[in-house]
Order: structure tokens, then sequence, then C-alpha cells
């Protein structure tokens, strides 16, 4: 059976050891980087097509020994 082929690959130095992500209400792809210590997000247009895309925005954190795991979107 395996798994399934994915649509669209996103790769990105800033998605570093991604954690749990989440989209939010409007399609947006937020992504939680422990290793780099930051949150960033994809708009629904950069998830059209498969690439390397720069991250629409960049939330960083302090650096701690536990950088984010995961995000959480309100519906």
């Amino acid at each position: 059976m395996g798994w399934p082929v994915p649509k669209v690959v996103i790769s990105s130095k800033q998605n570093g050891d991604p954690g749990d992500v989440a989209f939010d209400a409007s399609g947006n792809l937020w992504v939680p980087t422990q290793e780099l210590h930051s949150v960033v997000e994809y708009t629904q247009a950069q998830l059209a097509k498969s690439g390397s895309p720069v991250p629409h925005v960049t939330i960083s954190m302090p650096v701690t020994p536990n950088g984010p795991w995961a995000v959480a979107s309100e519906p």
C-alpha cells in the first residue's frame, strides 16, 4: 500500500528540524523549528507549488534548551 505521494514539497533552511505544524483559518502553514528557535509562516499562495520559498513571516525566539515544538491556531 505505501505512503501517499505529496502534491507539493516545501524545503527550506528555515524549516530546520520542524515540529508539529498548524494551518490557520486563512490556509497559511505555520512551522515551529526547535533547532532554529523560530516559527515561520508560509502563505497559501506559497504552498501552491513545490520549491524553497522564503517564509512570509519569521518569529524568532530566545535561545533556550527547548525551542518551539508545536504551534496552535484558532479556527
